[in-house]
């Protein structure tokens, strides 16, 4: 059931990044990064990876993008912040801990999509133009990510309590 929940945000905030923020030509938060980052946290590396890859296929059809990008960027996010929780490097209950997270997925995946770009379309990768995408990135994504890990932190823990489930790990 928890999982389905995750599920139906993230599809709520898929479709607010792919229609509403690029109705009004906003730069938008990374909903997948973001979803990926969190699934990681929670439920470790298999799990991340696999949400990962999974929304990260779901923006790929979704944002009329480069097919298989979003893929590997968000699959390796999700696998990261998995492997991070598993061997004990961080508190995963943490709001400074998802700030951080958040912040390195942003910039791991900026640091792909502009190699990825630069590399098979001959886009122009300068130091510049890298800072001044990911700063602004950044800031929009640890602004939602925030919002979005208190949200669900939030749901899951009514949930747990109306349910009777304990955390597995």
């Amino acid at each position: 059931m928890l999982p389905v929940i995750v599920a139906l945000v993230f599809i709520a905030l898929l479709v607010i990044q792919t229609t509403f923020f690029k109705m009004y030509g906003w730069t938008a938060p990374d909903a997948s990064l973001i979803t990926a980052v969190y699934m990681g946290i929670r439920y470790g590396r298999i799990r991340g990876y696999q949400i990962g890859i999974a929304v990260g296929l779901a923006q790929d059809i979704f944002s009329f993008g480069i097919l298989g990008i979003n893929v590997l960027s968000k699959g390796l996010t999700g696998m990261a912040s998995g492997w991070i929780r598993e061997h004990h490097v961080i508190d995963y209950q943490s709001p400074i801990t998802w700030m951080i997270l958040i912040l390195s997925s942003t910039a791991l995946n900026e640091f792909i999509l502009q190699a990825y770009a630069a590399g098979f379309f001959d886009a122009e990768f300068t130091i510049f133009g890298f800072l001044g995408a990911t700063f602004l990135q950044c800031i929009i994504n640890l602004t939602a990510g925030m919002i979005f890990f208190f949200f669900m932190d939030m749901i899951f823990t009514r949930l747990k309590s109306i349910l009777g489930i304990r955390d597995a790990i």
